[in-house]
């Protein structure tokens, strides 16, 4: 982004997923996000099961001046994740 408005807000974000439609509905298996705040990003995968439970969670966060920061790697508890739904499928 350019002008006026990304140097007041610079903020930047992609979203994607990945997934299957199971007797007509949308069902994610991977959805990933990437957003940038300045010169610092942040980027997040999650993995989904068959119920639709997240399996796997991987996060990334670099701070201006990283060369490879450490990934964070969360596998939720099932119980609280099962039929999540990510953004990208939400709003479809």
């Amino acid at each position: 982004p350019t002008g006026f408005f990304a140097r007041l807000v610079p903020w930047q974000g992609r979203y994607a997923a990945v997934g299957v439609i199971a007797k007509g509905r949308l069902r994610p298996l991977q959805y990933s996000e990437t957003s940038r705040w300045g010169d610092d990003r942040t980027q997040t995968v999650m993995h989904f099961d068959a119920q639709g439970a997240i399996t796997h969670r991987t996060i990334v966060e670099w701070r201006a001046g990283d060369t490879k920061p450490p990934a964070r790697d969360v596998t939720p508890d099932p119980a609280l994740t099962r039929g999540a739904v990510d953004m990208v499928t939400a709003v479809l």
